[in-house]
């Protein structure tokens, strides 16, 4: 039993950071599987998306690194919803065929190894939740720094300069 929750596929924790999963234009998923990371990767190439919006290698406009982040992201946001679906129907299947072995035990002992192992397996699922929602508030949080590059970005252009 001591497997169910992480032991067999996908862990948020396997994943790196959003802000590192883009290297030189190369997605980099540390280690996560191969399967999520080709799915994660064909989605984000499937968009075509500029690898600027200056289209200047290395810019340091503001508007190239608020979008930098914004791809990765959606990378991690893709990589992190097909893990996190992939490892929902392991992760049922398995604590499905735990909970036939409950009551098997020879002895009170067993039982309560057993009843322990369940609820240490059922706190690591909702750790990996709580990652699922963390991936979720960074999506947020790219979208309004988004919006906030945006607003900055239109006061730059709004702005008169009499030199």
């Amino acid at each position: 039993m001591q497997d169910l929750a992480v032991g067999n596929g996908f862990s948020v924790s396997s994943m790196p950071s959003f802000d590192s999963l883009l290297q030189g234009g190369v997605p980099n998923f540390g280690g996560m599987g191969g399967d999520i990371a080709k799915v994660a990767t064909t989605f984000i190439n499937g968009l075509q998306l500029v690898k600027s919006l200056s289209g200047q290698a290395n810019s340091t406009f503001s508007g190239d690194k608020s979008y930098e982040e914004l791809v990765n992201t959606v990378l991690g946001v893709a990589a992190l919803v097909n893990g996190s679906q992939q490892a929902a129907q392991t992760r049922k299947s398995a604590f499905e065929q735990a909970g036939q072995q409950i009551g098997q035990a020879q002895d009170i002992k067993g039982s309560i190894d057993q009843n322990t192992q369940l609820q240490v397996q059922a706190g690591l699922t909702i750790n990996e939740l709580i990652g699922v929602m963390n991936g979720a508030v960074s999506s947020l949080q790219a979208d309004n720094q988004r919006r906030l590059t945006d607003i900055s970005n239109s006061k730059k252009a709004l702005s008169y300069s009499g030199n």
